[in-house]
């Protein structure tokens, strides 16, 4: 499979921008109070993010990868390793962008590459019959819900029917996409947040309730929708 070249050119920009306005600022400061303590908080606010920007996209700035796995022997980037352990895998992920390292047995094969959804559908199933457990590969999923026995799956996060305190589910309209937002109150207070995509989840998403209400608070039975 090919990991593609990635990198986000309107965060650099955007980051610049940021950057050279709060420059402006600082140069022209007879015409900005910067004695007022909102103004000095702005300006540092707005720098951070502007360099948040910037290194943002510096950390995007992948090269293609190749990856492949034949007769027991794993391929990435012309390098080859003998898998004689188990594959074992780490996700770091916010929303939709997912990064991956790699592992056969305690050696580290890759760090922190990033996928896209399909990238990593494609990564699963390559590596699937390697891992020591093969049925984490079907229920890590960024795209469906998934339910075992006792409760269910979002992303990568496992959930326990009996562990749920309050759970609502809100229906997010956005501009090309439609997705859920999932609000879960564990008993121990800890609050998660988690989307979805709407396509293919829409009938799930009603099952869970129906599921989730003889163990917890459902806040919102109604799927509502809101602007984006």
């Amino acid at each position: 499979m090919k990991i593609k070249k990635k990198n986000y050119i309107a965060c650099l920009i955007f980051g610049i921008i940021v950057i050279v306005f709060q420059i402006m600022f600082f140069v022209d400061y007879d015409n900005f109070d910067w004695k007022a303590k909102f103004a000095a908080w702005l300006f540092l606010i707005n720098t951070f993010f502007g360099l948040y920007c910037i290194i943002y996209y510096i950390n995007s700035l992948t090269k293609t990868h190749i990856l492949k796995i034949k007769d027991n022997i794993l391929i990435f980037d012309n390098k080859t390793y003998k898998i004689e352990d188990y594959i074992n895998f780490k996700i770091k992920h916010r929303d939709n962008d997912i990064w991956v390292s790699l592992y056969i047995g305690k050696k580290e094969i890759f760090k922190n590459i990033y996928f896209t959804i399909n990238e990593f559908d494609k990564f699963l199933y390559i590596i699937k019959p390697y891992l020591k457990n093969s049925k984490i590969a079907d229920n890590i999923n960024f795209r469906e819900l998934k339910f075992f026995k006792d409760g269910f799956f979002v992303k990568k996060k496992k959930f326990y029917y009996k562990d749920l305190k309050e759970f609502e589910v809100t229906m997010i309209m956005g501009e090309y996409i439609n997705f859920y937002k999932l609000y879960i109150t564990l008993k121990n207070n800890k609050k998660y947040q988690k989307e979805i995509l709407e396509k293919n989840n829409t009938h799930k998403i009603i099952s869970l309730i129906n599921k989730a209400q003889f163990y917890c608070k459902i806040k919102n039975e109604i799927i509502t929708k809101d602007s984006k």
